[in-house]
């Protein structure tokens, strides 16, 4: 069966899929959100794209973003752009519980799916089960999804360089 996970090194993209609360949904379809913060990221690349899974009850994939910035930032330096990312200064704060750190993704402008695909197809046709952080994407599985997702023109993600 086709997975959308990066399960071979020949085939790794460097897009992510992440799940999102629900509350979420508007404000990215509403180009609201520039940044969003997690308390895992990946650490062996930088990823370019998040594709937004919107969790139950809604569960579906409604587009993806392009990532402009991917760093680990001290809480005390990330809670100053809290704003940029819907929530509050004591909302992060709560939300980081003990993590001095947390992975955060600047983003460019929300691209909405012209068709949204619904869990239900997520699992019939990939396997697929939303991830606790985040999963990263086979090249293949990213193409797979734009083209399910509507989209126009694949764009393509070479893998940047390792960090360390």
């Amino acid at each position: 069966m086709f997975t959308l996970k990066m399960t071979k090194e020949e085939d790794a993209g460097s897009s992510i899929l992440v799940p999102f609360d629900q509350k979420w949904e508007k404000p990215m379809h509403e180009h609201e959100i520039k940044v969003f913060f997690r308390k895992r990221g990946p650490k062996t690349f930088t990823p370019t794209y998040v594709f937004v899974y919107i969790a139950s009850p809604a569960s579906k994939l409604i587009g993806r973003v392009e990532v402009e910035s991917f760093l680990f930032m001290k809480l005390d330096k990330a809670v100053k752009l809290a704003a940029e990312g819907g929530v509050t200064e004591t909302e992060l704060r709560y939300y980081a519980s003990s993590y001095s750190e947390l992975a955060v993704f600047q983003l460019k402008r929300f691209e909405q799916a012209d068709v949204p695909i619904t869990f239900e197809k997520l699992y019939s046709a990939y396997n697929f089960f939303p991830p606790q952080s985040f999963v990263r994407l086979s090249e293949s599985g990213k193409s797979e999804l734009e083209t399910a997702l509507g989209f126009k023109q694949p764009r393509t993600s070479k893998t940047q360089t390792t960090r360390k």
